[in-house]
């Protein structure tokens, strides 16, 4: 599930860290990861922690604050999203050239 989201900065040097595409999954499977399963997106950012060699006691603290700040940032944008207005064009309105 987490293979779109988590990408490597370097594939060929895991010491560069790696980045966390939001852009790269789908609404469903973000939303899903961060909201219905926690504990799948916290074991993929501690299971890159380890692989960049950090203690797995450093990892999983590591991981958890990660996915604090990334659930902070998706209930963010998700409550500028809900709270910008829109405009409601009825279905059979005639499109103006």
């Amino acid at each position: 599930m987490n293979a779109n989201i988590i990408q490597w900065r370097d594939p060929r040097d895991l010491k560069k860290g790696f980045v966390i595409d939001l852009g790269n999954g789908s609404a469903s499977q973000v939303l899903s990861c961060v909201y219905k399963r926690p504990e799948e997106l916290i074991n993929a950012f501690s299971d890159c922690f380890l692989m960049m060699r950090y203690s797995p006691v450093e990892a999983q603290e590591m991981a958890e604050t990660l996915y604090s700040e990334t659930r902070k940032k998706m209930d963010v944008m998700l409550r500028d999203l809900i709270s910008t207005p829109r405009v409601q064009i009825p279905a059979n309105a005639a499109v103006q050239h």
